[in-house]
């Protein structure tokens, strides 16, 4: 894994919670494989977002591709 090294100095909270986000990213890009996936996005029928529901917080958090973090959605 890429980042695994600097991922495992992590707290574990965090850790746990950066591994969930990089599942997240990882079922994303797997759904954009299929034809009829990119097929209605490109056609403006279909957007996919991945999400992490925090339950210490209480809300969901965007996980969003090409970043570092995550985004409040409250």
């Amino acid at each position: 894994m890429a980042h695994e090294e600097d991922i495992n100095q992590l707290p574990v909270t965090e850790r746990d919670r950066s591994f969930v986000e990089l599942n997240i990213l990882d079922q994303l890009h797997s759904l954009r494989r299929f034809t009829e996936v990119t097929d209605a996005i490109k056609k403006g029928r279909l957007q996919i977002h991945g999400l992490v529901y925090d339950t210490k917080a209480e809300k969901a958090y965007r996980v969003l591709e090409g970043q570092q973090s995550s985004q409040d959605m409250s």
